[in-house]
C-alpha cells in the first residue's frame, strides 16, 4: 500500500478553503503521514506528534474525504497528559497504530473506534 507523507496544496486548502491556516498548522499538514483506505477516496491521516505548541494529549489520527474534511478523529488508549500516536498502518479493516505510551492499537477503519489495545513495553 502506498503511503505518503505530504499533503498537496489543493487538499491543505479543501480542508481550510481560501483562509490560509496558520504556519505550523500547515506545516504539519504538508508533513502529515497519508494512506489511502482501500476501496474508497478517503484516507488516514496521521499528524506529526513533535513540535512546539503540540498538546501534550493530542489526537492526531483521523479517517478524512477525499475533500479533506475529517470523517473521525481516532481516541487515544490512555488518559496520561502526554500520548499521541507515532505510527499508523491500514490492514484491510482495520487501522493499526502505535502510541507514544507504548500501546499497539487496533481501530475501526470505518468509525475510529478502539477495537483492541496492547501494551508492548
Amino acid at each position: 500500500m502506498e503511503t505518503t507523507t505530504l499533503m498537496s496544496r489543493a487538499t491543505t486548502r479543501a480542508v481550510f478553503g481560501s483562509a490560509r491556516p496558520p504556519l505550523r498548522i500547515e506545516n504539519d499538514i504538508m508533513k502529515a503521514k497519508i494512506m489511502p483506505v482501500p476501496g474508497s477516496s478517503d484516507f488516514i491521516q496521521l499528524l506529526p506528534y513533535d513540535g512546539l505548541l503540540r498538546p501534550k494529549h493530542f489526537q492526531n489520527l483521523s479517517r478524512c474525504s477525499a475533500s479533506g474534511k475529517s470523517l473521525w478523529t481516532a481516541e487515544l488508549p490512555t488518559r496520561s497528559d502526554s500520548d499521541a500516536y507515532v505510527n499508523v498502518q491500514v490492514d484491510g479493516k482495520q487501522v493499526i497504530a502505535w502510541s507514544w505510551s507504548c500501546y499497539r492499537v487496533e481501530l475501526s477503519i470505518e468509525t475510529g473506534a478502539i477495537e483492541k489495545v496492547v501494551f508492548t513495553k
